[in-house]
């Protein structure tokens, strides 16, 4: 099993959604087809074409039924297909989008599925990106873009990566859109979208620093997204219990972590591997941030700890 895969597993092992499994299927609560178990009126296999430049969007249905799809770049495409995940083990809604004319600022192609504006509302999905980078999530209902960023790249074909996010904003969609000018091929599956009652989330962070030592030991840099290195190590006599989740607040404006395991209110984190660690036992995880201009990482204040359902 891949770190990512893993890690992933231990996140949503702790993260309780309160999706409600019947016979293997996840309640969707607020959107509806969140298993893609249903194929769209235009059939299996459905492609967009937006025109030459100037352009405009062009939108339609997808080969999901109750998930449109959508083109924003002048001279591009974007062709979505329902596929089966493995034998029996049920279906995703696989995204194919080239790069197109100069991509609008923070604007992809992608899909989505609308639902009436609700505020407090919990998100969950796997995604498994082939090529390029993607944004995936909850929109703002007062700006239409995405409540938080996570920014999802390629990392080891056929990695699946479990992400989830809660929000107090006011929200009223959930996308995954190519948010880098390359065009994307990615897959996703199993998306929970429900609301929670407010103004409390369903979870809340445990505070374990008084236990557990956080050492930033390593720092890469790189335009295409520098890399920190973090040791988490049990500073204590006796042995903790998990799940361990690692907190990153205060970012910088315009920069994101690029592999995070799920946003808590806007805060995006980490889960560790290990369901337990003894004292002086550590674990190592890497964080990735954007890149572009500043290829250092950048500036942010750190929590370790676990989410724990309230």
């Amino acid at each position: 099993m891949s770190n990512t895969l893993a890690r992933s597993k231990a996140a949503a092992s702790l993260i309780l959604l309160g999706a409600v499994m019947s016979n293997g299927k996840a309640d969707a609560g607020l959107i509806q087809n969140g298993d893609f178990q249903q194929i769209g009126p235009k059939g299996n296999g459905v492609t967009n074409s937006s025109p030459p430049p100037p352009g405009g969007s062009k939108s339609g249905p997808s080969a999901a039924d109750s998930w449109r799809q959508y083109v924003v770049h002048p001279n591009s495409y974007l062709e979505t297909q329902v596929v089966p995940i493995e034998a029996g083990s049920g279906h995703a809604l696989q995204v194919t989008t080239n790069a197109g004319y100069v991509p609008a600022k923070d604007k992809g192609n992608g899909v989505k599925q609308s639902f009436p504006p609700t505020q407090c509302v919990t998100a969950s999905f796997w995604i498994l990106v082939d090529s390029g980078e993607v944004t995936g999530g909850l929109i703002r209902t007062s700006t239409s873009r995405f409540a938080a960023s996570p920014h999802f790249k390629h990392t080891n074909a056929g990695t699946w990566h479990f992400y989830s996010q809660y929000s107090r904003d006011n929200v009223s969609a959930i996308a995954f859109e190519n948010s880098q000018p390359s065009g994307a091929k990615y897959s996703v599956r199993d998306v929970v979208v429900q609301n929670y009652p407010c103004p409390n989330p369903p979870v809340v962070f445990k505070d374990m620093g008084k236990y557990l030592a956080y050492d930033p030991f390593s720092r890469i840099k790189d335009p295409g997204g520098p890399v920190e290195k973090i040791r988490i190590t049990n500073k204590g006599a006796v042995a903790l219990d998990g799940p361990f989740q690692v907190v990153l607040e205060g970012l910088p404006e315009g920069r994101t972590v690029l592999n995070p395991d799920g946003d808590h209110m806007g805060t995006p984190f980490l889960a560790l591997t290990s369901r337990s660690l003894a004292p002086g036992a550590s674990e190592v995880i890497s964080v990735q941030f954007n890149g572009g201009l500043d290829a250092d990482v950048p500036q942010f204040r750190v929590k370790v700890g676990s989410f724990e359902a309230r």
